[in-house]
């Protein structure tokens, strides 16, 4: 059996190199990115942080590649490039070229993110700087409210408010490896702190009223609980135990939330409100993207036309469909399964529950363009891969 780099568990030369392993310069890029993806829309003397900070990380990264034995980059990357390739290729042809500088920088950190690799301590580094990250952001839009409009918490970054149904995905990755750290870990003191972080987390993203974000975090949570369950019997007991642990959390925090907010996610206001109004917005685009002509079917609209014709579709699977046409939306759901089934083949069970997460998210959200989910997807890549699993 493999472990989660590429050696054989348990074996002395597992032993042997887990010990000759050290830290590398991309090790700190890779967490410099990651943090700033909070804080992405601040500058820095005119300077976008994200700038910064793949500057930094692609410094990092490149300089580890020259002490080392050789170029590498993830089997993933090909997928992405797929989508990417494509969405360059339609938004040349149909609208020109204005959106394309927009996506060749996203191929660009992609890239650079597939060529970075993580040996054993530097997973484990990135495993904690995750967890700890996420739990501080939480705390500090905790601290720091802006409330919007149904007593809805947004997060607020230094005077830069962010969309809640956007920025929960942060959490997702974040969440995971906490609840990885309970399951696995044989230190009280680790899970103690992966569960208190955990909670943190959640009640930030249940503060947002973003019900996507809670359904995604929610889901991947069950996911990875069956995953890791041996037995049917199992698998059943651990579902009962989250549901009883989830609805006393809410219980517990009840008091702390406004009843405006909690009444976003009863039922009857899901019905009520047919989801914000998405239903309605999905109804409509599905009715135009059958009343297109045959090209437009085949090739879409252009990328970044449904904001132009409706505003915001709010589901990515329709916004590709619209945008880039069948073929577009079927690329893109052959990225969401190849990741899926990339991380089921490494046995790698918190990322296919990170990526499940993100599925589920996309049902309520439109990210073609949208930064934070692209960056959460590379990063989530990276620290899925087996070390050996990296080849040119």
């Amino acid at each position: 059996m493999l472990n989660n780099i590429g050696y054989m568990r348990g074996s002395p030369l597992n032993n042997r190199l887990k010990k000759e392993e050290h830290f590398r310069l991309s090790i700190f890029g890779i967490c410099i990115l990651f943090v700033s993806i909070p804080i992405m829309p601040l500058k820095f003397s005119g300077v976008g942080i994200l700038m910064l900070s793949s500057m930094i990380f692609a410094g990092t990264t490149f300089m580890t590649i020259i002490f080392s034995n050789g170029l590498r980059i993830a089997e993933t990357w090909k997928y992405f490039m797929l989508f990417f390739g494509y969405c360059m290729i339609i938004a040349y042809l149909v609208e020109g070229d204005e959106l394309i500088p927009q996506l060749l920088r996203y191929v660009l950190l992609i890239t650079i993110i597939s060529f970075c690799t993580l040996n054993y301590k530097e997973r484990t580094l990135l495993n904690w700087f995750i967890c700890l990250t996420g739990m501080v952001v939480a705390l500090y839009a905790i601290n720091n409210p802006y409330y919007a409009y149904e007593s809805r918490l947004y997060i607020d970054f230094f005077g830069v408010v962010q969309d809640p149904n956007y920025f929960t995905s942060f959490f997702i990755l974040p969440t995971i490896i906490a609840f990885q750290m309970v399951i696995s870990s044989k230190k009280r003191r680790v899970q103690f702190l992966s569960i208190i972080s955990i909670g943190i987390m959640l009640y930030l993203v249940i503060s947002t009223g973003s019900r996507g974000g809670v359904i995604s975090i929610c889901i991947a949570i069950i996911v990875m609980t069956i995953v890791c369950a041996n037995s049917i019997g199992k698998k059943a007991l651990y579902i009962i135990m989250l549901s009883l642990s989830f609805v006393m959390f809410i219980y517990l925090f009840s008091n702390y939330l406004p009843a405006d907010l909690l009444g976003r996610y009863s039922l009857s206001r899901v019905f009520t409100d047919k989801g914000s109004g998405r239903l309605e917005i999905w109804i409509d685009y599905i009715a135009m993207i059958f009343n297109s002509d045959f090209y437009e079917i085949i090739f879409g609209h252009g990328v970044g036309s449904t904001v132009i014709a409706y505003g915001s579709t709010h589901n990515q699977i329709l916004t590709c469909i619209y945008e880039l046409g069948i073929i577009g939306g079927i690329i893109f759901i052959y990225l969401m399964v190849r990741l899926m089934l990339t991380a089921w083949k490494y046995k790698n069970k918190a990322a296919l529950a990170v990526y499940i997460g993100y599925a589920v998210q996309i049902m309520s959200v439109s990210i073609t363009t949208e930064r934070y989910f692209w960056l959460n997807m590379a990063i989530t890549t990276l620290w899925m891969l087996p070390y050996k699993n990296h080849k040119i």
